[in-house]
């Protein structure tokens, strides 16, 4: 049941059983298109069990997702009819296959989502078939709205400016529906979910249905405006707060995406017109996966990353912006937490795991000549040069927080229930405070309440929590608890490495794939 809840909240990017059940019970109001959808969703569900998807995969509601737009569409546009219930299962359990098959290409090798590819391309193939289906079908009548709900749609179409009904009505489409009053209690709960996940929405609805005034037919309010509109929507929402960290330059690029999107719908809803097809979620599907595959691609965004990819694995909620809070100038001089020369593996804003807040992260490692940070096998964290050697303190400051009993990972296993490992943080007296984590087990040398000195031995690195190789994480914060959302800082005084040249900076940032060290003292 939680992972169909949760397939019904993925609609809208909205992963919580709790949101889905309210739009569940929504679709409730005309009956057959609820049966349908839950159908659907439940066939998808069962299908990918079947099939072995992990409980994970299920959780997500990707199928379920999936399962339930194809049930909802099928019924505006075929027609509820119990003739077509058996093909509505087998056309279900087919987006299923296409999905698990997708997630191998899409995600794993391109780290792009699937979206709801599997929806839009078995459907058209089902609607294709359907002309072939004879026109006499028993089926049954549409349950028509309660009086009273037909009622308060009434009331709310009157009431509010035409330019609000539009957003609901955008919203609606999403779902197939053109309703103000399901687009209300849909947005409402989306606005309850996240203020930026409609925030978004509603400036690529908004978009959408403007450009359909430019590109589409010029008489506003048809189903083309909102198939505009709701693609545009989805767009915006995706790569504004969803896969992209939260970025002024984030925004910008989402709402190109979804002007993008909207212009594509246009062309797609008249061009699939002539073989009988809707456009469906296409244009959301192939402007977004489009986006994406471009913010991945080394060829555009360049060392600045100022299009910062969420890693899939962590797509889930609406992302916070790192960059529009905590602006407050650092003030600790921070020296390079290491001795001797290290390799910075992950760098501030890196796609695998410093994004959001951790944005402002680094980890180090040691390399050799070849750039390998292990010698032999590598299956014993013993093999790596960067363990057991010392983790020194960045900053005068006292110990406020250590862990040192979690042992430490047989690379390349990972500890995931103690992500961040043995760790020590250090209140510099200012506000801000520094987190090392990853020590080896019992390798930490301080203790709680002691006062350090730069350059102080803090311990010893190991491979403790999450970490697939012993490294040594490091972050700058203004809380006093471990993994708090980072902040931007520098270092002083520290060598970048090139080769056998050294270039002294009194000031920056080190960046991944760079070779830094402290000087000679």
């Amino acid at each position: 049941m939680d992972a169909l809840l949760r397939g019904y909240g993925q609609i809208l990017f909205c992963n919580n059983p709790a949101t889905g059940l309210l739009f569940f019970l929504v679709f409730l109001i005309d009956p057959a298109r609820g049966l349908a959808g839950l159908v659907g969703a439940a066939t998808a569900t069962a299908a990918g069990m079947m099939l072995g998807a992990s409980p994970l995969l299920l959780r997500s509601g990707l199928l379920s997702c999936n399962g339930a737009l194809i049930g909802l569409s099928w019924v505006l546009f075929i027609g509820p009819s119990l003739l077509l219930a058996l093909p509505l299962v087998a056309v279900s359990a087919l987006s299923a296959v296409l999905l698990l098959a997708l997630l191998g290409l899409f995600s794993v090798r391109w780290q792009l989502p699937v979206l709801s590819v599997p929806f839009v391309v078995v459907t058209w193939a089902s609607f294709l078939d359907v002309g072939r289906v004879p026109g006499a079908l028993p089926s049954w009548e549409v349950t028509p709205l309660l009086s009273a709900i037909a009622d308060a749609e009434g009331l709310l179409c009157a009431a509010l400016p035409e330019a609000v009904g539009l957003l609901f009505r955008v919203v609606s489409a999403v779902f197939f529906q053109d309703s103000v009053l399901v687009g209300l209690v849909c947005f409402l709960a989306l606005l309850a979910n996240s203020r930026l996940s409609a925030l978004t929405a509603a400036a690529g609805a908004y978009l959408g249905a403007y450009l359909f005034l430019g590109f589409g037919d010029p008489a506003p309010g048809g189903a083309g405006e909102l198939v505009a509109g709701f693609n545009s929507a989805l767009v915006a929402l995706a790569l504004g707060a969803m896969f992209v960290r939260l970025s002024w330059r984030s925004t910008v690029f989402a709402l190109l995406g979804a002007a993008s999107g909207g212009i594509i719908a246009i062309a797609m809803d008249s061009a699939l017109a002539r073989l009988g097809l809707p456009a469906l979620a296409a244009p959301f599907n192939l402007i977004t996966l489009l986006f994406l595959a471009v913010v991945r691609s080394p060829l555009v965004n360049g060392p600045s990353r100022g299009l910062v990819p969420v890693p899939l694995v962590e797509v889930g909620t609406p992302q916070a912006s790192p960059e529009w809070g905590w602006r407050r100038r650092q003030s600790s001089r921070l020296t390079l937490p290491f001795y001797g020369r290290w390799y910075v593996s992950q760098g501030n804003h890196s796609p695998l795991t410093h994004w959001g807040r951790g944005s402002y992260a680094w980890d180090f490692v040691v390399v050799d000549d070849g750039g390998r940070t292990y010698q032999g096998v590598g299956n014993r964290a013993e093999h790596y040069y960067a363990f057991s050697l010392p983790a020194v303190a960045p900053a005068p400051g006292r110990v406020v927080w250590v862990v040192d009993n979690v042992p430490d990972n047989v690379p390349p296993q990972v500890n995931e229930a103690d992500n961040w490992g043995n760790l020590v943080i250090i209140d510099h007296g200012n506000g801000e405070f520094s987190e090392l984590s990853h020590f080896r087990f019992k390798g930490i040398v301080v203790r709680a309440g002691e006062a350090v000195v730069r350059g102080q031995l803090l311990g010893h690195v190991g491979n403790s929590g999450r970490s697939m190789e012993p490294h040594l994480h490091y972050q700058l914060q203004r809380e006093n608890r471990p993994g708090a959302r980072t902040v931007a800082a520098k270092f002083s005084h520290y060598l970048r490495h090139d080769g056998a040249i050294a270039t002294l900076l009194k000031s920056g940032v080190p960046q991944q794939g760079e070779q830094v060290s402290n000087p000679p003292s």
